[in-house]
């Protein structure tokens, strides 16, 4: 009876695994669901000329870890760097009157007077899924980033960010792109907050 029942049990496991992997799928980067909300910010409109130089150290995009069994089977892709550059875009443009953006590949990023260095290491982003009822799942995404910023004068400001969002519980895990789109969507808007408040803070006393 035992052997039984323990045979029962790990068949109804192996089930159970295979009913919350189900068939492989990816799913493509969603789009933020969260709009930037750099138009909040006060034009500063400080003069000089300036450049906004973009590095980034690593690959900006990739397949979401995912943690458990659930929906282990799928992947889940992200992409940052589009949603970033324009959020640098719009942040720079609020702070100053004349300022080139654009994305610098060399190892060494250009140093000087007027030039902003924004430097991001690769993003970490995590998915963890689980059941609520037996057709029903939940998901939450965990974003973690990390950025250099180098402002016209030269201070070095470090930004470290982790959002996490989730999903209300829906059929299977349908709910985990949004997930991720929403903590992608909110380290986005964190970072701008914080580039904004980094360069809009020090003093600009040397003409460019």
């Amino acid at each position: 009876m035992n052997k039984v029942s323990g045979l029962f049990r790990a068949t109804f496991f192996i089930l159970a695994v295979l009913v919350a992997s189900g068939c492989a799928t990816t799913y493509e980067a969603a789009t933020i669901d969260q709009s930037l909300k750099t138009v909040e910010y006060e034009e500063l409109n400080r003069t000089g000329n300036h450049k906004a130089l973009i590095k980034y150290n690593g690959q900006m995009s990739g397949d979401a870890l995912v943690l458990g069994i659930y929906g282990s089977s799928h992947t889940y892709k992200y992409d940052f760097s589009p949603y970033l550059e324009e959020s640098i875009e719009q942040v720079v443009n609020k702070v100053y009157q004349s300022v080139e953006v654009r994305v610098v590949d060399s190892q060494e990023v250009p140093a000087g007077v007027g030039i902003i260095r924004i430097e991001f290491e690769p993003p970490n982003v995590r998915l963890n899924c689980f059941a609520v009822s037996q057709i029903k799942g939940s998901c939450a995404s965990v974003t973690r980033m990390n950025v250099t910023v180098t402002t016209p004068v030269g201070e070095v400001q470090k930004i470290q960010i982790e959002e996490e969002r989730s999903t209300e519980p829906g059929l299977s895990y349908q709910g985990a792109p949004n997930a991720i789109s929403a903590s992608v969507g909110a380290s986005v808007n964190n970072f701008s907050e914080q580039l904004y408040t980094i360069l809009s803070s020090y003093q600009n006393d040397i003409v460019f």
